[in-house]
């Protein structure tokens, strides 16, 4: 079973042929046409890696138990409705907070990883529509980052695919941070991206945000007891 490097090289290559977004998808009422199905399609692509199972965010929040259009609160899935989703679904994660940003990494070596982070402390799309915007950026340049610059920078989920150790002359450099986030595809920002590449300082900086700036106790993630073997193909 793949693990480590010749996993992540499947995973880029899934998402390469199902770069999904949480907008522009069938049967997603229940997430109000996606504005609210940013972990409803991480988990869609993760069942899609396990078990070759396209699940729609209907289906997903029938099977998790997520009320229609997100209840009073407008809000996204939580952790009680994640994990009855993995038990509806028999996918092998398990809930994990307080988790280091360097123990996320380490936990990807397995399979992919939903975590959750602030949305706007993510890496910017550089020069996204012809405009400057501050750095970080994410790689490849002018492709992949976050290119929504108002009206949201809450919480939102993403999935770290793995990562690369990056050296020069033996000496560590950084972690390249491969990772699929959602917030795209919708009628204005209509880019399908199959993953941003960010440093681990930069996934690091993102992911403990909801605990620095958004307030949360703890940090979130769902990571894998056994690695994916892709049965939808590559």
């Amino acid at each position: 079973m793949a693990t480590g490097k010749a996993l992540l090289d499947k995973a880029l290559a899934s998402r390469v042929k199902r770069p999904s977004g949480q907008f522009g998808q069938s049967a997603d009422g229940s997430t109000d046409n996606g504005s609210l199905g940013c972990t409803h399609t991480i988990w869609q692509w993760i069942i899609w890696a396990y078990k070759g199972k396209w699940y729609s965010h209907d289906t997903i929040s029938k099977l998790s138990g997520y009320p229609y259009g997100g209840g009073s609160r407008n809000r996204g899935m939580n952790v009680d409705e994640a994990k009855r989703l993995i038990r509806a679904t028999g996918i092998p994660f398990v809930y994990k907070n307080s988790l280091t940003a360097t123990q996320l990494l380490q936990a990807s070596n397995v399979g992919p990883c939903m975590f959750a982070m602030r949305y706007g402390s993510w890496p910017n799309w550089y020069n996204y529509a012809g405009r400057s915007r501050p750095k970080p950026w994410a790689r490849p340049l002018g492709k992949a980052g976050r290119n929504q610059f108002v009206g949201f920078t809450g919480s939102h989920a993403g999935a770290l695919l793995g990562y690369v150790r990056v050296t020069s002359a033996g000496k560590f450099v950084r972690n390249d941070c491969f990772v699929f986030e959602p917030n795209h595809n919708s009628p204005a920002r209509p880019q399908n991206v199959a993953y941003d590449v960010v440093t681990g300082g930069e996934l690091s900086n993102a992911y403990n945000a909801v605990k620095t700036m958004l307030g949360w106790s703890v940090t979130m993630a769902f990571v894998p007891t056994k690695s994916p073997t892709f049965p939808g193909g590559l």
